[in-house]
C-alpha cells in the first residue's frame, strides 16, 4: 500500500519533509498531532505515535494491517535476509507471554497465530523481558 492511501485514512495531515507526515493519532483522543508517518527508500511505512498508541492500535483505528506498512511488491528487499520460521514462531510466543502478563486480552487472529507457533515449536527466547529491563 502507499503512504499515501494511509494519509488518505488518517484524513488530517502536513508534509514536514519530503517523507515524513504528522496527522492526527485515529487511536486516541488527539487535540494535536501527534503521528509520526514515514516512508522509507525502500517503500516501507512506518508509523509512531508520540502519546503512545501502538502501532497495532493505530492500524486497527484506520481498517489495516501490518502488510499494509510495506510495498506490495519484493523488488525493494532483495538486501534483506528472510527470517528463518523458528525465529518468527518464537517471537509470537514471547509476544504472546508479555501481552498476557501485561493483561491486554488477545485478538481471535492473534490466538489461532500463537497456536500456529506453538504447533511449529516456538518457545520463549527471553528477548522481550531483556527489551523491557533495559528501558
Amino acid at each position: 500500500m502507499s503512504v499515501n492511501k494511509i494519509l488518505e485514512r488518517l484524513g488530517t495531515h502536513r508534509k514536514t519533509s519530503s517523507d515524513q507526515w504528522l496527522a492526527v493519532c485515529p487511536a486516541h483522543n488527539d487535540r494535536s498531532p501527534s503521528l509520526h508517518v514515514r516512508e522509507k527508500e525502500d517503500g516501507r511505512i512506518l508509523i509512531h505515535c508520540k502519546a503512545g498508541c501502538g502501532a497495532t492500535e493505530v492500524l486497527d483505528a484506520i481498517g489495516l494491517t501490518y502488510s499494509d506498512l510495506f510495498p506490495e511488491t519484493d523488488e525493494h528487499y532483495s538486501g534483506f535476509k528472510p527470517v528463518k520460521r523458528d525465529v518468527i514462531d518464537d517471537y509470537v510466543v514471547e509476544l504472546w507471554n508479555a501481552n498476557r502478563a501485561a493483561g491486554k486480552l488477545p485478538t481471535a487472529e492473534e490466538k489461532e497465530r500463537y497456536r500456529q507457533a506453538l504447533a511449529n515449536g516456538g518457545k520463549p527466547n527471553n528477548f522481550v523481558d531483556e527489551l523491557l529491563d533495559s528501558l
